[in-house]
Parts: structure tokens; C-alpha cells; sequence
């Protein structure tokens, strides 16, 4: 989100808040301003009403004298009064069929629009007690019932109960009024009374009720009294005559109620009096509605001023306001700018680029000072970061370069048939085990060869000396050939030379049984020969498996850097130092997987020669096997030979009858001997053959072994 969406996110909802609160503040200004409009309105509904009830207490007034007096007093008056009462009234009835009454009805309530409808059917009752009250039919306390009842019904719709808004002062006035008003009503009633009463005479009930409405009087002009005196509203409620006649009338009344005697006090007085003190409360009620006039226009005026202005100054100053903060919120966004065009420069490398305000004591110079403390720390670890890089690659190609030297020097022995190589100094945590499977495997092979090389050397010899007694025997056996003619005269000779043949030939089958238990014995050699060379393989193969995991191992490396590479991107200015030696990393596992693949192809190379050993020795076994085939032969021959000798042994008697086959003997004497001499030499050649082979391999420092093979091929 951007810093202006924040700025209007902040200044926002303080802007709608103050607002809030200016418009709760305006409508409360506005609240008051049309509770004094309304009260206004009213106030002109209630003075057509109060003329109303002042008209109506004038006419119960004089149609009390009237009905007292029979019908005598009063008569001009009361027809004068009801004709100001008709005009009055047509005047109210006028007011409630206006449109501005219409619109006034909207805000009043319903039971006090229930009272206008119960006043408009009691003023239709009117002209019915009027004419009453003319034939003289109406008793006094009906008629002053009637007019009192509508009088309470039109003083209750004109004075509904006040709230007078927020303004003490109007609410008390229209609290003095409605006392003035009741207080009014009271003068009235006591009027009647008293007229009554000075006509007819007082009765207790009558005199008491004519005191309680004194006093009543006296209760709701003290009231308003009171409530004048509290908003400081100076009105001459007591002054004038009237007042002080009235009160000589009422002591007059009260004091000559047991005699009866009311001195001069005439009913026509007591009306005159009373009427002019209800003249002096009608004034001071028109007087208060005057003021409460005034006072609500005033209210209105004064609100709608104070409206005006508060709006234009809430205006002004919101402006005034949204105009500063946008102009700090704008200077902040461009210190963050240049702090963010910092940054971006520490991301890309460049990290000459100069950090402004650092010296300020504000959160945007604590976090300039930040920046500039982060580039510092970062230029160190950076500088760090490249010595370690630089110590872990000169320790890793130590370690590498350790290993191939090994492993080149190793090869290149075996290549060249030596088998003596031996490395005694151990190598680097997991790569020393390439040292010892390699020494293991050279010893073994040397074992097998230098075991083979001894079973040769002994062939050799037996092949010799069968040799020898194959042409010792072939000479004999052309001795016995050229002597059978003399056999007459050597048979003592030639019992004692068969039986030495005999011995012989028995010598000889032991030494063909033994060269054949040594040619079973090199074969079993050359087996383990192959056997050796198999494990020779199976190194080679460990010895890839081992490069495969360390190309594996370069490549988890590779990986590995390459997701340091990427999360030090993500981290930004700070995982840059991270991310240069995250690629160092790549590269040193790149330049290790190259040198694996080196020497994965030399081994593949030694796999080859080894496998190539491998079909030497097994030819050797093959030849091996031959040769122990022939020495089979040979014995059998031999112990032929045996069996003959034994049997001219026993035959020496009968040596006349058998002479033919003797001859026979002899001449299949002469042919296997010269089969064995034929067959010793094929041994000895292929023996030469197997040395010849075997004599490529060193199997020692000093190359004593070699040189032994090789004066056995001699």
C-alpha cells in the first residue's frame, strides 16, 4: 500500500470523526434554532387560543351574574362579551383550518391533537348553552361546569408540555406564561364565585371554594414569581390597582361571611374588580408571549448566525488542516524516497551513495542513521564473507587436490603393471577411505600374482625333470629295443634293470602325481587370481560409486547455493554479501564436479586394465587346466608302464613265449616316452608362456618378484 493511501487512511477518519462532531455540534445549533421556531409557531396557535379562553372566561364570567341576578343584571354585557367570544372563536376555528396549522400538526403529538378535536366538538355545543343561559334554564354550576371544562380542554392544547430546547430562558417563559395563563383560569373561577356569592349569599361551600381559588391564585403567581426572579426578568405581576382592589374585595368577603355583611361590595363591584385583574394577568400574559416572541426570534437569528459561522470555520480550519497534512505526509514521503533510492543502491551493489540526515533527532533520521549503520555492517560482512570464501576454497582444494593426487598416482601404477604402490600418509575425514579400499585391493592383487609366480617356478622345475625322465626313458626303452636279441644272455641283467625300470617308473609316477597336484593347486591359485581381480573390479566400481556420490554431493552443493542465492535475493541489501558467496560456492561445486568426472574416467580406465588382468589370468587358469590334463595322461602311462614292468617281473620265466610281446612293450615304450617328452615340453612352454604373462606385474618395491618370474621364462 503507498504511503499517500496511508496518509488518507490516517487522515481520513479523523477528518470524518471531526466532522462527525462538527455536525453533531451543528445540529444540535440547528436543534435549537428550530425548537424556537416551532416554539414560535406555537406561541401564535396559543395566543389565538389564550384570546379564546380570555373571551370564554369573560362570557362565564357575565352569564354567572346573569343567571344570579334572574335574568336582571348583566344582560347588555353578557350579549356584548358573546359576540367578542363568536369573533374569537371563528378566529380560532379559522387557525385550525390554515395550512400553516396543517403543517404545525405533523410535529404535535396525538393527545394533543386528541384535545383540538374534543375542543371543536365542545365549541359546537356553544350556541346550545348560550341559549340555555338566555331562557334563564342553565343552573349556574352547569353552566361555569361547561365553560370551565372547555376552558381546561383549550389551556391544556395551548400550553403542551415545554421542553424549551437547550435555552433556559424560553422554558421558563413558556413555564411563566402556562402559570399566568392557570393563575388566570383561578381569577376567573374566583369571579364567578364571588359574584355568585354576593348575589345569592355565601355558603360554606361556596365561601371555601371562593378561598381555595384566592389561593391557588397566590400559589401560580408566586411560581412565576420565582421563575422570573431566576432568568432575572423584571414583570410587575402584583403592581397597579388592581391587585390591591381585589385584595380589599377578598378581605371584605372573607371577613363579613359569618355576618353577611359585605358592606359595600355589590355583585356589579366584585365583577368590575375581578374583571380588571383578569385585564391586568391577560396583560402580563400578552406581555410574556411578547417576550418569548422576541426571545425565540432572537434564538433563531443567533443560531443561524452561529451556524453559519461555525460551518465556515470548520470549513476553513478543515482545509487549513488537510492542506498541512498533506504537505508534512508529502516532505515525509520524499525523505522516505530518497531513504528508499539509498537502499536500492545498497541492493545493486552500490554502496558509495552518501545517507542524508543522520544528525536528526526524528524517526525518519533515526532510520537515515539505521541505513547507514546496516551499510557499514554490511560492507563488513561483505569484506568477511570474501576471506572466508577465500580460506574455505584454498582448504577445499588442498583437500581435493590430496585426493587426485592420490588417485593419479594410484592409477598410473596400475597402469604400468606395479603393483607395490602402497600410500601410508591418511587423507581428509570421509576421503580417506578411497586411500585404504585402494591399498587393500593393490595388496591383495599382489598376493594372488606372487602366490601364482611361486606355483609357476615349481611347474617349471617339474616340467624339467619330467623332461629329463622322458628322455631317460625314450633311451631305455631303445636299450630294451636293441637288446631283446641278447635277451637270452642278459635275462639275470635284465630282471635286476626292470626291476630298477620298475623303479623308475614308479619314481616317476610320483612326480607325475605331484606336478599333477600342483598343476590342481595353480589352478585353484589362478581361481583366486580371478577371484582377486573381481574384487579389483568391484573397488574400481566402490570407487565410482564414491565419485558418483561426491558428483552428487557438488550437485546438492550447487543446489544448495543456488537456494542461498535465491533467498539472500529475497532478503535484499542484507543477504547480498550472502548471495556473492552463494555463487562462489556454485562455482568451487561446478569446478569439484568437474574434477569427480576426471577421475570417474581414470577409474573407468583401471576398470578396463583390471578387467583385462582378469582374462590374462583366466587364459592362465585355461592353460593351467590343459597342462593338468596332460599330466594325467602322463601318469596314466606311467602307471601302465608300472603294471608292465610288474608284469615282465612275473613273466621273466616265461620270457621265451613272450618275446613278441616284449618286442611290442618295448616299442610302445619307445612311442610314450617320446610322448612324454613331447607332452614335458608342452608343459614347459606354456609354463614360459603364463610366466611371460605374469612377469608384466610388479609386485614389489625392489622387483624381486619380476626378476624371479622372469629367470623361470628363461
Amino acid at each position: 500500500m503507498k504511503l499517500r493511501m496511508v496518509m488518507l487512511l490516517i487522515i481520513g477518519p479523523l477528518f470524518a470523526l471531526s466532522g462527525f462532531f462538527s455536525l453533531l455540534h451543528l445540529q444540535t445549533e440547528k436543534d435549537i434554532r428550530d425548537h424556537a421556531l416551532d416554539s414560535r409557531e406555537k406561541l401564535h396557535e396559543e395566543t389565538i387560543i389564550a384570546d379564546l379562553v380570555h373571551e370564554l372566561q369573560k362570557e362565564r364570567g357575565f352569564s354567572a351574574g346573569f343567571l344570579s341576578s334572574k335574568g336582571v343584571k348583566f344582560t347588555e354585557q353578557l350579549s356584548e362579551q358573546r359576540k367578542e367570544t363568536t369573533l374569537r372563536r371563528e378566529a380560532f376555528e379559522e387557525f385550525v383550518a390554515s395550512p400553516v396549522f396543517q403543517e404545525l400538526t405533523k410535529t404535535l403529538k396525538q393527545e394533543h391533537l386528541a384535545k383540538l378535536g374534543e375542543i371543536a366538538e365542545s365549541l359546537q355545543n356553544l350556541e346550545s348553552m348560550r341559549a340555555q343561559v338566555s331562557g334563564l334554564e342553565a343552573a349556574v354550576p352547569t353552566m361555569v361546569g361547561y365553560y370551565t371544562g372547555l376552558i381546561q380542554k383549550l389551556l391544556t392544547a395551548a400550553h403542551p408540555i415545554e421542553s424549551g430546547g437547550d435555552d433556559g430562558s424560553l422554558k421558563a417563559l413558556l413555564e411563566v406564561r402556562t402559570l399566568i395563563s392557570a393563575a388566570k383560569e383561578q381569577a376567573g373561577l374566583e369571579r364567578a364565585a364571588g359574584a355568585g356569592g354576593l348575589s345569592r349569599g355565601f355558603v360554606l361551600p361556596l365561601h371555601n371554594r371562593f378561598i381555595k381559588l384566592g389561593g391557588a391564585q397566590e400559589v401560580l403567581l408566586a411560581e412565576a414569581s420565582n421563575v422570573l426572579e431566576q432568568i432575572n426578568v423584571e414583570e410587575p405581576i402584583y403592581a397597579g390597582e388592581s391587585f390591591a382592589a381585589l385584595s380589599d374585595a377578598r378581605r371584605i368577603i372573607s371577613g363579613g361571611f359569618e355576618t353577611q355583611n359585605y358592606e359595600h361590595l355589590t355583585p356589579e363591584k366584585w365583577f368590575s374588580l375581578s374583571t380588571n385583574w383578569i385585564d391586568h394577568l391577560r396583560a402580563l400574559e400578552l406581555d410574556i408571549a411578547e417576550k418569548i416572541d422576541t426571545l425565540a426570534n432572537s434564538i433563531v437569528v443567533e443560531k443561524n448566525e452561529r451556524l453559519w459561522s461555525f460551518a465556515a470555520v470548520g470549513l476553513i480550519s478543515s482545509v487549513v488542516i488537510g492542506v498541512f497534512a498533506v504537505f508534512v505526509f508529502e516532505r515525509m514521503i520524499r525523505r522516505i524516497k530518497v531513504l528508499t533510492g539509498v537502499v536500492d543502491g545498497f541492493a545493486k551493489g552500490d554502496f558509495q551513495i552518501w545517507v542524508p540526515n543522520i544528525d536528526g533527532k526524528n524517526e525518519l533520521s533515526k532510520m537515515a542513521r539505521a541505513i547507514y549503520h546496516f551499510k557499514q555492517e554490511t560492507l563488513a560482512l561483505r569484506r568477511e564473507a570474501e576471506q572466508m570464501k577465500e580460506d574455505d576454497e584454498a582448504e577445499l582444494n588442498a583437500k581435493h587436490g590430496r585426493v587426485v593426487e592420490l588417485v593419479t598416482e594410484g592409477l598410473a601404477a596400475l597402469a604400468k603393471s606395479d603393483l607395490s604402490c602402497h600410500f601410508e600418509t591418511p587423507l581428509d575425514g570421509g576421503y580417506d577411505s578411497i586411500r585404504i579400499d585402494f591399498n587393500t585391493a593393490s595388496s591383495r592383487l599382489r598376493d594372488v600374482l606372487t602366490s601364482i609366480s611361486g606355483t609357476i617356478s615349481e611347474l617349471d622345475n617339474s616340467s624339467s625333470q619330467m623332461k629329463a625322465s622322458a628322455l631317460d626313458l625314450a633311451a631305455r626303452s631303445t636299450e630294451q629295443v636293441e637288446t631283446i636279441r641278447e635277451t637270452a644272455d642278459r635275462m639275470g641283467r635284465l630282471s635286476t634293470e626292470v626291476e630298477d625300470f620298475g623303479g623308475e617308473v614308479q619314481t616317476a609316477s610320483t612326480l607325475a602325481g605331484k606336478t599333477r597336484e600342483r598343476a590342481n593347486s595353480s589352478s585353484d591359485v589362478v581361481q583366486e587370481a580371478v577371484a582377486a581381480m573381481g574384487r579389483i573390479q568391484d573397488s574400481s566400481e566402490r570407487i565410482g560409486q564414491i565419485i558418483s556420490m561426491i558428483e552428487d554431493i557438488s550437485f546438492q552443493t550447487n543446489l544448495l547455493a543456488l537456494n542461498a542465492g535465491v533467498e539472500a535475493a529475497r532478503a535484499g541489501e542484507a543477504g547480498r554479501g550472502f548471495a556473492v558467496v552463494a555463487s562462489e560456492v556454485r562455482a568451487l561445486a561446478q569446478r569439484a564436479s568437474d574434477a569427480s568426472m576426471e577421475i570417474k574416467q581414470l577409474v573407468e580406465e583401471s576398470g578396463r586394465h583390471v578387467a583385462d588382468g582378469v582374462d590374462l589370468v583366466d587364459r592362465t587358469g585355461i592353460e593351467l587346466g590343459a597342462i593338468s590334463g596332460d599330466i594325467m595322461q602322463v601318469d596314466e602311462v606311467l602307471n601302465r608302464i608300472l603294471e608292465a614292468s610288474q608284469g615282465q617281473i612275473a613273466s621273466l620265466h616265461d620270457l621265451s613265449d613272450a618275446m613278441t610281446t616284449i618286442n611290442n612293450l618295448a616299442a610302445q615304450n619307445t612311442s610314450m616316452a617320446e610322448e612324454t617328452r613331447t607332452t614335458s615340453g608342452d608343459i614347459a612352454q606354456r609354463s614360459n608362456q603364463l610366466a611371460g604373462l605374469i612377469c608384466d606385474f610388479r609386485l614389489d618395491a625392489e622387483g624381486g618378484t619380476t626378476a624371479m618370474i622372469g629367470e623361470a621364462a628363461a
